[in-house]
């Protein structure tokens, strides 16, 4: 098992911040499934699992393809994605 990625996400409705390891494995969708689960209540009614979730890019606002894995999403100092 290779070593894990570090991600950030920033959920822009709210202005709350997630960081997280991930297996490199790991689509972006699979994460995003995960910080789903893992956040507190109060959190978690802000992902609307009716509604798309939009994932950026947050150094170039690019929309961010969710079969992307952690590992090719992963920068040297972690990666910070926008959920809009």
């Amino acid at each position: 098992m290779g070593k894990e990625v570090l991600l950030c996400f920033e959920l822009v409705c709210s202005g709350a911040r997630f960081e997280c390891s991930v297996d490199p494995a790991l689509s972006l969708q699979e994460i995003v499934e995960g910080l789903q689960e893992m956040c507190p209540a109060e959190i978690r009614e802000e992902f609307d699992l009716s509604q798309p979730l939009i994932l950026c890019d947050a150094q170039e606002h690019k929309i961010l393809d969710e079969q992307k894995t952690a590992a090719q999403l992963r920068l040297d100092d972690g990666f910070k994605i926008l959920i809009y």
